[in-house]
């Protein structure tokens, strides 16, 4: 068999599998910053179940579930300064 390409993804990890630190985090993202996040992703979660129950049940149409992608809407949306635009996709619920 031909491999045609080789590549690695490059990413930096601040915690482990465990929870457990990896390398401190950055010193301008302080421990309100991390809470506000956190709250957020729940929120999400919480409103991800919710929906993907009423679409179960009929009383919605399509409902593309966001779970495991928490982290990811919820950074884009702290990291986004107020003139900034956002084209979101059908996953994007938490953004």
């Amino acid at each position: 068999m031909k491999t045609v390409a080789s590549f690695k993804i490059q990413y930096t990890q601040f915690l482990d599998q465990e929870g457990e630190e990896v390398r401190p985090l950055p010193a301008e993202i302080t421990d309100t910053q991390l809470a506000e996040c956190y709250r957020d992703m729940v929120f999400c979660r919480v409103f991800d179940k919710k929906a993907v129950a009423l679409q179960r049940t009929g009383r919605i149409s399509t409902y593309a579930p966001l779970i495991g992608q928490e982290a990811v809407d919820v950074g884009i949306a702290h990291a986004m300064k107020r003139d900034d635009v956002f084209l979101p996709y059908y996953r994007n619920t938490g953004t």
